[in-house]
């Protein structure tokens, strides 16, 4: 298998199917959690804070997780991620945890084997919650989807600092102003919002390149 490098994963769409993962990024209420690892309510004790959150505590299948090379299968025929997003009415919100992007209409979706899945919403972790060979980014964009029987679809996106981003032309840049700003609107005084890294349980992960095929 060839090196899978930052520069890869950067320039495609890192989707993870998060059926059994923590549903706690649905939460409104910023006073219910918090990314303080010290604090009770921090990553540690998530599961312990609600019922419906007990997969946090005990679930197999969790997120963020490293994108090691020696643990990702490069696979050429993997089925692209079907996209269609259309522009949409949107509604800003500072949860304190993060800056959430509400899409309104129910516009755009994606299918992933033949479930469309809607986009809900999108928000923002600094650093990376996921990494590549142990290193975090600087960014990543979380796009949740949600399909009709309630199933979740996260579509991550990487950026490094570099150039401003417009939207943040492309998505996968980002100045360090607009990383501090991100930062600065969290308000429960985490040094970041970003969950630890989970064990990968001995799950496959699959890596689609789009520039390669057989």
């Amino acid at each position: 298998m060839e090196n899978l490098t930052k520069q890869a994963l950067i320039c495609s769409l890192l989707t993870a199917l998060v059926l059994s993962s923590c549903p706690i990024t649905m939460s409104e209420n910023e006073d219910e959690y918090t990314y303080d690892i010290n604090s009770k309510t921090g990553p540690d004790h998530w599961g312990e804070l609600k019922p419906e959150w007990n997969l946090c505590k005990k679930g197999s299948m969790q997120s963020p997780i490293d994108f090691s090379n020696d643990k990702v299968k490069k696979e050429t025929n993997l089925e692209e991620l079907q996209i269609n997003y259309k522009p949409s009415k949107a509604i800003i919100k500072n949860r304190g945890t993060d800056i959430k992007v509400e899409w309104k209409g129910k516009k755009s979706n994606i299918k992933i084997n033949g479930t469309k899945y809607t986009l809900l919403q999108s928000h923002w972790h600094s650093p990376s919650e996921h990494a590549i060979d142990g290193t975090r980014l600087d960014l990543e964009l979380h796009m949740v989807h949600q399909s009709p029987s309630g199933q979740l679809a996260v579509v991550g996106i990487m950026y490094r600092a570099g150039i401003a981003d417009p939207f943040l032309s492309s998505v996968r840049s980002v100045s360090q102003d607009q990383i501090k700003l991100l930062q600065e609107a969290v308000e429960d005084h985490a040094s970041s919002n970003a969950r630890p890294l989970q064990k990968l349980n001995n799950r496959l992960v699959q890596f689609n390149d789009p520039a390669v095929k057989d």
